[in-house]
């Protein structure tokens, strides 16, 4: 880094931790910044690069940011809104299928590659016996809490190992290749933890989040009722205030995990106030129904949980009273990137299990492949599954840039959705008769792949989100 910042010197240069930071004060210096920066990363690594105050003048060309990508770097540029904007959308591209597919080395090619063999391991070969069983796959979540996949978001402070959300879209992905039901069987925690990490105390973190961390322990997202599913706003579910208490009175309905829970996340109304709180799953008046016979996904574990005069303690209230509407919907733009990285595994598995096919079925003397009805479904797959991907990379790197990604979060939601179920029936078709039948994974791919245009806002409600963000813009740059 110091001998990057003496090649920079007539610049303004900072080095934090691992990153550099250059202003750019005149149009001109771009391309002699981007030159001197070749020249001095043949032989360091630098995790990454900002460009600050870039001219709307500055021509900066793919070539360079991929030479910045090989040498191993991220590169973010700070510029006016119409440029950066702009420049943003290639700029992510490059830097998350750079890092997924080229930097072997890097941490988020070792993530991958340690999904990908748990996955192999323990997922894929599983697939069938707890699709069939509906069993919740216990021995799997053990192992997958052995190997540090479960709770990826917890902060250090409370015991966790946090994975920024992009690098935890690379894990989804691998593990909901082989089996989407498990995977949501590992993954569901983080919907009820984020509530709690980003509105709880540090006393309710202490107290829910900690044990996660130290032993095999499970939490609920418990919002959905009857007559609200994709309209939070009209949850009934009432907390009625007793002293410096609440008592909680209603049903909540599809909870992933619902009976092997240890506390959920609840969202009731105080008066008219949507709020949060923090329940116990051994609280009395809990009562949790049994396992729902959903169409797909199986091994997750979906129950109704009915609260009954359930006491709850003010010192279990996330935020003030009020808030949990917020709450609930900031959960999502967190969790929505990686809804969209399970669809974006179902994809693939079914591209996969498509290409598989279509190489070796013989038909009129010539290999399936060959036929150009068949060849171009393919094509049009992976061709939607880059698409996916990319949006959904970008909606999680926003987040984790601390930048608002509900548009984009919405969009990857939606589309990696629709491609996966789109993905999953064209599988079926190319494997004809087989495609029919449970004797290939095609029937499965389309019944898991369908939750996913329902589940944390039907795609009907994400593309409301994209245009009540189109509405409050000006114009799109």
């Amino acid at each position: 880094s110091v001998e990057i910042a003496s090649e920079l010197r007539y610049r303004k240069v900072a080095v934090l931790e691992d990153t550099l930071f250059v202003t750019i004060s005149q149009s001109g210096e771009t391309a002699d910044t981007l030159a001197a920066l070749r020249n001095a990363t043949d032989d360091n690594y630098l995790a990454s690069l900002c460009l600050c105050n870039v001219p709307n003048s500055s021509l900066v060309r793919e070539s360079d940011y991929c030479l910045m990508i090989q040498a191993g770097m991220e590169v973010c540029v700070a510029s006016t809104k119409a440029f950066t904007n702009q420049l943003a959308d290639l700029l992510l591209l490059v830097i998350a299928l750079g890092k997924h597919n080229h930097l072997s080395m890097s941490e988020q090619q070792e993530l991958v590659e340690k999904a990908r063999a748990f996955t192999k391991e323990w997922i894929s070969p599983n697939a069938v016996k707890y699709d069939r069983s509906g069993e919740f796959p216990l021995n799997i979540c053990r192992e997958a809490f052995k190997q540090g996949f479960m709770n990826p978001h917890v902060p250090a402070e409370y015991g966790g190992t946090p994975h920024r959300v992009l690098d935890h879209c690379l894990i989804l992905e691998e593990m909901c290749t082989g089996c989407s039901g498990i995977a949501t069987a590992i993954d569901a925690n983080g919907l009820s933890q984020y509530p709690v990490i980003l509105a709880g105390t540090d006393d309710q973190k202490r107290r829910f989040l900690a044990p996660m961390t130290e032993d095999l322990m499970f939490s609920a997202y418990a919002v959905t009722e009857p007559e609200a599913g994709s309209d939070v706003s009209r949850v009934k579910t009432t907390a009625e205030k007793v002293g410096s208490d609440y008592v909680l009175n209603g049903i909540k309905w599809w909870i992933t995990s619902g009976s092997v829970a240890s506390w959920y996340f609840v969202l009731a109304r105080v008066d008219d106030k949507p709020t949060g709180f923090i329940v116990p799953a051994d609280s009395p008046g809990i009562v949790r129904g049994p396992k729902e016979i959903n169409i797909g996904q199986h091994a997750s574990n979906t129950v109704r949980v009915t609260l009954e005069d359930v006491k709850v303690e003010a010192k279990n209230r996330l935020g003030e009273e009020g808030d949990g509407f917020q709450i609930a919907m900031k959960t999502f733009d967190h969790t929505r990137p990686g809804v969209a990285s399970g669809a974006n595994g179902i994809t693939k598995a079914a591209l996969n299990i498509a290409l598989s096919y279509a190489k070796r079925r013989r038909t009129f003397d010539k290999k399936l492949i060959s036929n150009q009805g068949i060849s171009f479904k393919l094509a049009e797959i992976m061709t939607r599954l880059d698409a996916a991907r990319y949006i959904t990379y970008k909606a999680a790197w926003l987040f984790d840039q601390g930048l608002d990604n509900g548009r984009e979060a919405a969009e990857a939601k939606w589309f990696a959705a629709d491609v996966a179920m789109q993905a999953a029936i064209e599988c079926a078709q190319v494997l004809g008769g087989y495609g029919y039948t449970n004797e290939m994974p095609a029937e499965k791919l389309i019944r898991d792949a369908k939750i996913y245009q329902i589940y944390e806002g039907a795609s009907e409600i994400q593309k409301m989100i994209i245009v009540g963000k189109l509405m409050r813009m000006k114009e799109v740059y």
